[in-house]
C-alpha cells in the first residue's frame, strides 16, 4: 500500500509585481489600429481591478516575449477568454 508521508506547497521561482507583468504584456501585444492609449488603459484597468499584487510565473517574464516571437503557434489554454487563440 502506498502512503503519502508529507506534502508542502511550492510556487515557481519567478515572482513578479502585477505592474511588471502589465508593462511586459503591453510591450508584447501590439495596440489596436491607432488606439494605443485606449488599449493600454483597458489593460491597466483590468490588471488593477484583479486585486493581485504579485504573481508567480512558470518562466522568467522576459521569456514570454520570446515565445510569442518564435513564430511557433501558441494557444491559450482558457478557450473562454479568447477562443483558444
Amino acid at each position: 500500500m502506498t502512503r503519502i508521508a508529507a506534502v508542502h506547497g511550492v510556487l515557481p521561482a519567478h515572482r513578479y509585481q502585477q505592474r511588471e507583468i502589465t508593462d511586459a504584456l503591453a510591450a508584447m501585444c501590439p495596440p489596436g489600429a491607432g488606439a494605443q492609449r485606449r488599449d493600454r488603459g483597458v489593460l491597466d484597468r483590468l490588471h488593477a481591478t484583479a486585486g493581485v499584487r504579485t504573481r508567480p510565473l512558470a518562466l522568467p517574464l522576459e521569456r514570454y516575449g520570446l515565445l510569442a516571437a518564435s513564430g511557433r503557434p501558441t494557444t491559450c489554454p482558457n478557450s473562454s477568454c479568447c477562443g483558444g487563440r
